[in-house]
């Protein structure tokens, strides 16, 4: 059964290019997992899936670390642009405020 250990919640304003983050975790950690994320996505080929067009993009990506496991949701459609934009996060990562996760 899958239990969620770090929930992160990426939201990305594209017409602002604002970038909010909600973690239950701190900074460091957040790097170690987007940079893991990447990595272990870098030999899938290019998702050319027609994205679904919006405003807002909203992603969630939990881990359960003791089974050594993960969840993606979003509502982009596209996992070539889910990367493009926790891309944009670790790039950006030093100068944005983690917030808590809303229940």
């Amino acid at each position: 059964m899958f239990k969620t250990d770090i929930r992160l919640e990426v939201t990305y304003n594209i017409k602002t290019n604002e970038i909010v983050i909600r973690a239950n975790a701190n900074k460091k950690v957040v790097r170690k997992v987007l940079e893991d994320f990447l990595l272990s996505e870098a030999d899938r080929k290019k998702d050319h899936t027609m994205m679904n067009v919006r405003e807002e993009y909203k992603i969630v990506l939990e881990l359960d670390l003791k089974n050594d496991d993960r969840r993606i949701c979003s509502v982009i459609g596209n996992t070539s642009v889910e990367e493009q934009i926790f891309v944009l996060v670790l790039l950006e990562l030093k100068q944005l405020k983690i917030l808590p996760i809303q229940e």
